[in-house]
């Protein structure tokens, strides 16, 4: 490669890091990546990827926003761009976030990414309501809350968005700075070596802080970012992931498109299997006919049966052998008859013994999770004679 080129590239991926869109992409990625099913990707994946001309996760992210934001299935990871510019001409919409005539693959690593931000601003602005109810209902006002972590003499602030990297704001005459100062582990460590023998009270203040408590948690991730960091670029781990991209997308799209059918009959549905068999059939008491009714024996019985027929206890029931038979003169299959529980019996509540309490009282204790082990629950209870 050229000097020029490999100068010019440096110089690129530079800004690129330095904008501070990237740090707003980078969250809402994060934060909406159960909501949207992204690609699990962190700030240093996504750096890289605007650098590309050709990038399957920045054509997955792209169809699955726009197919969000339009409630369209007909905007694909394959030609997201051409599909999005029909369903604008279609609908007459006024958004307009092509700004020039270049595609999205001829822009600059810093105009995909300025692209990429507004679009994700236009979505947030149409389905505001249900974006952020889904930000109330799945995190903590803490956790989504950027705090500085210190300054430095001359009032530069530093932030940290738990990405690996530290931030630079500085606010000068002509107006505010943002700035990359640590990406990688050696910069990492060269950057908190600069404030250990500060006498400033703030830079002491972020030395702690820095050296104490962040590094010794980012070092083991840093070292895993650093040895993985050429994978991305392989050949056949990206045909493996664009093909993984389309077979999860025609996935989604087809359970929209040809949804499960629903049964929608008055039969109640129940867990497990509906017929009933012979060795879990009912007793005679689990249903009762009109009363000043008799039920004879079914006439199969009485011509097949050898033995002397004993006397009937309770002739005012239906045993479940008139069940079986009415069910087959019926529209009902056997299949969709609806399980019949026996009378003046409650049926006892199945409680997983991972969810048992330790009195054994049977009621869920949610709080202490999955940490439990059976031994500390004691035995389970005897079954009753």
């Amino acid at each position: 490669m050229p000097r020029a080129r490999k100068n010019a590239d440096h110089e690129a991926q530079r800004d690129l890091r330095g904008a501070w869109e990237l740090v707003q992409v980078a969250q809402f990625l994060r934060l909406f990546r159960l909501k949207f099913g992204f690609a699990d990707i962190n700030t240093q994946r996504l750096e890289a990827e605007l650098g590309l001309r050709e990038s399957a996760p920045m054509s997955d992210m792209l169809a699955r926003l726009l197919r969000f934001l339009f409630s369209r299935t007909d905007i694909r990871f394959g030609s997201w761009e051409a599909d999005v510019k029909r369903v604008l001409a279609e609908t007459s919409s006024q958004w307009k976030p092509f700004v020039s005539s270049a595609t999205f693959v001829d822009m600059d690593p810093h105009q995909r990414l300025v692209f990429l931000k507004g679009v994700i601003d236009h979505v947030f602005e149409e389905k505001v309501e249900e974006l952020s109810e889904y930000l109330d209902e799945t995190y903590d006002p803490e956790d989504m809350r950027a705090v500085p972590i210190g300054q430095d003499s001359l009032k530069n602030t530093y932030w940290y968005f738990d990405d690996l990297r530290l931030y630079k704001e500085t606010v000068g005459r002509k107006g505010e700075k943002w700035e990359c100062v640590c990406s990688s582990l050696k910069e990492w460590t060269s950057f908190v070596k600069k404030f250990r023998k500060t006498s400033h009270p703030q830079e002491k203040e972020l030395y702690e802080f820095l050296h104490r408590q962040l590094l010794p948690l980012i070092q083991g991730p840093l070292q895993t970012l650093q040895e993985t960091q050429g994978l991305t670029q392989d050949a056949d781990r990206r045909r493996f992931e664009t093909a993984e991209f389309l077979r999860r997308e025609e996935a989604e799209v087809n359970q929209v498109i040809s949804p499960p059918p629903r049964h929608d009959n008055n039969i109640t549905r129940h867990r497990g299997p509906l017929a009933v068999s012979s060795s879990t059939a009912p007793s005679a008491a689990s249903v009762a006919p009109p009363d000043n009714t008799t039920e004879e024996p079914p006439p199969e019985v009485q011509e097949n049966s050898g033995h002397e027929e004993l006397p009937v206890e309770e002739p005012d029931r239906i045993g479940p052998s008139q069940l079986q038979e009415d069910a087959a003169g019926s529209d009902w299959s056997g299949a969709d008859l609806p399980p019949v529980k026996p009378a003046g019996k409650k049926r006892k509540r199945e409680t997983s013994t991972d969810s048992r309490d330790s009195s054994g009282t049977g009621q869920s204790d949610t709080s202490k999770g999955d940490a439990r082990t059976p031994e500390l629950m004691g035995p389970p209870p005897a079954p009753p004679p």
